[in-house]
């Protein structure tokens, strides 16, 4: 291959192929831009690329045939899909077929860089072991008999069930790992509603960036875990147990947790941690 990027922002619109260009370079990352869908796979297959930052909806090809062939082709590259367009579906399917992140426009230049820099310290760009980032089982965890009772939502944050119909959910481990170490925790309020695909919980990071945990399910939130304020620690070092955002009284749980990758269907992701 002829060069190595850190960053391709594929997007139709000019103006956007100049701010990330603009953006991304003003961060010492090495970034190129394709204007449409032909230019990109064509340079996929002429240079290394770390992260691709694509737009969904463009005139020659949907954005997620992208993200499918970087998934076939070249699974050590990072995808971020964005869009004008921004609907729940749009986050969900985006985070199922692979992405590690969803960026809806129009974005702000920190939401930007937010985003590039989680997107390059994920673990598949990194290259490291997915495997790695697992929740726990065992007797202490409550779940439906015979049923998974963990499932996520791409790498970004996670649910667990309990067999009295309410849920745990949460952030998961790679999510923590890509924003690095955490100043302070953003959560809504106990009797709030949070929604599939959108906001519900904003980490805080020590360099002062802002990084939006995407909401796993619907819900009313029956408590949020108030020992996050005055112990942050918990939440990096157990995620999955100590670590929940918050119990919740589940919306729509049939149709949405067929829109999530339970944990224990998943090959070479065992539900025990390492």
């Amino acid at each position: 291959m002829d060069k190595e990027f850190d960053v391709m922002i594929i997007d139709d619109e000019q103006v956007v192929l100049e701010a990330v260009t603009r953006v991304g370079t003003a961060h010492a990352y090495r970034v190129d831009a394709a204007g449409d869908a032909a230019t990109a796979l064509q340079r996929l297959d002429q240079s290394r690329y770390r992260l691709i930052i694509c737009d969904i909806m463009m005139p020659d090809v949907d954005g997620f045939q992208i993200l499918e062939a970087v998934q076939t082709g070249h699974p050590e590259t990072s995808v971020i899909m964005t869009t004008g367009y921004a609907t729940v579906e749009h986050a969900v399917r985006s985070l199922r077929g692979g992405a590690v992140g969803y960026l809806a426009k129009p974005f702000t230049e920190e939401e930007l860089v937010s985003a590039i820099l989680r997107g390059l310290r994920h673990p598949k760009t990194a290259g490291g072991q997915m495997v790695h980032d697992a929740p726990p089982r065992g007797d202490h965890v409550d779940g439906p008999p015979g049923d998974p009772s963990w499932y996520r939502l791409g790498w970004i944050s996670w649910v667990r069930l309990e067999e009295r119909g309410s849920a745990f959910v949460g952030v998961t481990g790679t999510f923590l790992g890509t924003v690095g170490a955490v100043q302070r925790i953003e959560l809504f309020e106990e009797t709030e509603e949070i929604v599939q695909g959108t906001s519900c919980a904003r980490v805080i990071s020590e360099d002062g960036l802002s990084h939006d945990v995407l909401g796993p399910i619907s819900g009313t939130i029956l408590e949020p875990n108030k020992g996050l304020h005055g112990e942050i620690a918990r939440v990096q070092s157990d995620p999955y147990l100590k670590g929940w955002f918050y119990r919740v009284i589940p919306a729509n749980l049939g149709y949405e947790l067929q829109q999530l990758t339970a944990w224990s269907a998943c090959s070479g992701e065992p539900l025990h941690s390492q």
